[in-house]
């Protein structure tokens, strides 16, 4: 089952970050990726008949990476179940009539294990680029914004050992300002989760094409003299929460 699982949730990460614009997006959530869970779910019935924990798993799997890349649309994975399910069906229909693909058969175990290892490997390396990255960081600026406008700013500063909550009014002006003193153990925390999130090598731009308003959001790396900003509107990373505990949590 897992090799299936795998490949329904690398595609289910991976195409659904490419969604640009509207027709994309109703391309994709509507026919592209409920056609990949039918197709894998026949192969994968071909070869073990219906299973109804795979159809669960699938469910699962893919219902908060669809909740995470585009929030409104979450309930779309029922149509991915449903079509699990349909695909499942067909592929148990195959097998009682004794078809097989042996070469799943004879490489799946194969396939698991060099998956396994590769993506681990992958992570490691990931994580430790992201370690070098966020040790250099100076400074983590989130900023929630509406129309355009911020109106909340959390600064997070390596260098002073603080951070600050800014609020604003939609006339620019400060409401209100928070700070306080982060010890080292606190920024040890900060830097450990931002780099187990992988949060230096976010994509620069994560936007759900549905929603004209809502949740904005812009983050900024600050390196030094340089800095790097990443905009956000109704669509986050797969870690952004955890990053979000943690900016959060420092003003405590």
């Amino acid at each position: 089952m897992l090799p299936f699982l795998m490949v329904v949730v690398f595609c289910v990460c991976f195409l659904s970050s490419l969604i640009k614009d509207y027709s994309a997006a109703m391309l994709m959530i509507s026919w592209v990726l409920p056609l990949i869970c039918f197709f894998v779910s026949v192969i994968y019935g071909i070869n073990n008949s219906f299973n109804p924990f795979y159809v669960i798993f699938v469910m699962v799997l893919v219902t908060p990476i669809i909740y995470l890349r585009i929030p409104l649309l979450w309930d779309f994975a029922i149509v991915y179940g449903v079509a699990t399910l349909l695909g499942n069906a067909v592929g148990m229909i195959l097998h009682k009539k004794n078809v097989r693909i042996r070469v799943i058969e004879r490489y799946g175990q194969r396939f698991v294990v060099i998956a396994a290892i590769s993506i681990t490997i992958v992570y490691a390396v990931a994580i430790i680029v992201s370690t070098v990255m966020v040790n250099q960081m100076t400074e983590i600026t989130y900023r929630a914004t509406a129309y355009g406008v911020t109106i909340r700013e959390d600064v997070v500063s390596f260098e002073m050992n603080s951070s600050q909550r800014s609020n604003y009014g939609f006339d620019g002006e400060i409401k209100s300002t928070e700070e306080s003193a982060i010890d080292t153990a606190e920024r040890r925390k900060i830097r450990l989760i931002c780099s187990f999130s992988l949060f230096p090598l976010w994509q620069k731009s994560y936007y759900n094409p549905y929603v004209m308003d809502g949740d904005q959001y812009i983050i900024e790396r600050t390196y030094g003299d340089n800095s790097s900003l990443i905009h956000g509107g109704n669509a986050y990373p797969l870690t952004y929460r955890l990053v979000m505990w943690a900016i959060e949590n420092a003003m405590v």
